[in-house]
C-alpha cells in the first residue's frame, strides 16, 4: 500500500508539477475530477466497493453540513489526532469542493492519512478509514446523497 500512496503522489506531480503550491482559493492546474480519478485508481484500486469482504463493518458519520465542530468530533471519534483534525478543519473552511468532489488539499489530506494508516501512525484501516474520512468531509460540504 505504501507503493500506492507514493504512486499517487508521483502521478499528481507528473500531471501537475506545481500541484499544492498555489494559494488558498487559487484555481489548480489539475482538476479535482482528475485528482479523484488518480486517487481512486492508484490508491483505492479503481473500485468503489471499499468494504467488500468485510464483516461486522459499519461507518457512523455524524457530520452536519457546514458544522466544523461535528466534523472535528467525527474525525476524533475515528482516531484522527488533534493535529490532523486541526489541519483538515483549516483546509475544509478555506477550500471549497469542486462540483461533487473534494478540493485538491482535502484529497491530499485523505491520501496523507492513508499513508499514516499504512505506517501504523493512525489507527484507521487503510480502505475503510479512508472511506470514513472522505464521507465525513463530503457530509461537511453537504455532498452526501
Amino acid at each position: 500500500m505504501k507503493n500506492r500512496v507514493l504512486s499517487f503522489a508521483l502521478d499528481i506531480e507528473r500531471e501537475s508539477p506545481n500541484a499544492g503550491d498555489g494559494k488558498p482559493g487559487q484555481a489548480s492546474s489539475l482538476s479535482n475530477e482528475r485528482v479523484t480519478q488518480i486517487f481512486n485508481v492508484t490508491v483505492m484500486g479503481g473500485t468503489n466497493n471499499i468494504a467488500a469482504g468485510s464483516s461486522d463493518f459499519s461507518q457512523n458519520i455524524n457530520v452536519a453540513k457546514g458544522d466544523i465542530e461535528s466534523l472535528r468530533k467525527s474525525l476524533t471519534a475515528h482516531g484522527v489526532t488533534e493535529e490532523d483534525v486541526n489541519e483538515i478543519a483549516a483546509i475544509a473552511t478555506e477550500e471549497k469542493p469542486h462540483g461533487n468532489t473534494l478540493g485538491n488539499k482535502a484529497l491530499a489530506w485523505v491520501g496523507k492519512m492513508s499513508a499514516k494508516a499504512i505506517e501504523g501512525l493512525w489507527s484507521g484501516s487503510i480502505a475503510g478509514g479512508t472511506e470514513v474520512l472522505t464521507k465525513a468531509l463530503l457530509a461537511y460540504y453537504g455532498l452526501l446523497p
